[in-house]
């Protein structure tokens, strides 16, 4: 199917989503490789490498998958050719660059930039909106209004502010150009809290649109090759920065339902999306193991 929709937007030339004229092909990048020579291509960290189409057959040249957003191309013939073309299949999104054989070169690694992306469906975000969401899955327990998880809110910390504020563990990391990492895991009395800081190192604003969480019961072996069976969790917003200026740092405080349980195995999964106002989404999983370690007490 998805080759199908390839070769609609190729023959077209218009984006499936947005209704909008692609690059023009001269416009696309161009990577030159030559015989026996291993050229790196690397895309944005935000997506992963599902297939590689070729324009011509692997005896010209051929391309190979190394990790989630890097592959290897090179030449496996000597003799001029045409140029050729290459396309990188991502869910939702494709890159696509000129394919030039040449008897040498020097330039053995290439980048794309998140503005190349060329979106044939959604943006490509692992979360649901509520008007998409399926009420028949099974396992899924679905919060009574997803919309008031979206919104700011004015409760009081049973605790001062700047409690959240110290690092108390450090869980995340970078997916591209924004830093995430989970601060804080506390436990009020019986209530749940935890505390994200994200920093934005782009020179783009990052937009707080949606922020979702989930409890997956699954390994992370199974969660690589099969879909997992997420149960989506609510929660109450302390803390909420709409956006994040580039170069800031913000801080993030949540409190999860009295019902919030994280059962051995298991793993919480944390998604930050900008919705229509952007295409970045942030992603990180703890462990139960990671959690229970990481918890601590106040008073």
């Amino acid at each position: 199917m998805k080759r199908i929709v390839l070769l609609l937007l190729l023959t077209s030339g218009i984006s499936a989503s947005h209704g909008q004229v692609l690059k023009d092909e001269n416009q696309h990048k161009n990577i030159v490789i030559s015989a026996f020579k291993v050229i790196y291509v690397k895309i944005p960290a935000t997506y992963k490498i599902e297939d590689i189409q070729l324009g011509m057959e692997e005896q010209y040249f051929s391309a190979k998958i190394v990790k989630d957003n890097l592959f290897a191309v090179q030449a496996n013939t000597n003799q001029e050719l045409p140029p050729s073309n290459i396309s990188i299949i991502c869910e939702n999104v494709l890159f696509q660059a000129n394919i030039i054989v040449e008897h040498s070169t020097t330039q053995y690694f290439y980048e794309f930039k998140e503005q190349e992306a060329i979106y044939f469906g959604s943006p490509n975000p692992p979360i649901k909106k509520t008007s998409e969401m399926e009420t028949n899955q099974p396992n899924v327990v679905l919060p009574p209004n997803i919309e008031n998880n979206n919104k700011k809110t004015n409760l009081n910390l049973p605790v001062a502010k700047n409690e959240f504020e110290k690092d108390r563990c450090v869980l995340g990391g970078m997916t591209g150009k924004i830093g995430f990492y989970v601060n804080n895991i506390v436990a009020i009395e019986e209530d749940i809290y935890l505390s994200f800081k994200m920093k934005n190192y782009s020179n783009l604003t990052y937009y707080c649109e949606y922020l979702q969480f989930f409890l997956i019961a699954k390994s992370k072996k199974q969660m690589a090759s099969v879909a997992p069976e997420k149960e989506i969790l609510t929660f109450e917003r302390f803390a909420f920065p709409s956006e994040i200026k580039p170069g800031s740092i913000n801080l993030f405080i949540v409190k999860f339902n009295e019902s919030f349980s994280l059962s051995k195995g298991n793993y919480l999964q944390v998604i930050m999306d900008e919705g229509e106002k952007g295409r970045r989404i942030i992603e990180h999983i703890i462990s139960e193991k990671e959690f229970f370690k990481n918890i601590s007490t106040l008073q």
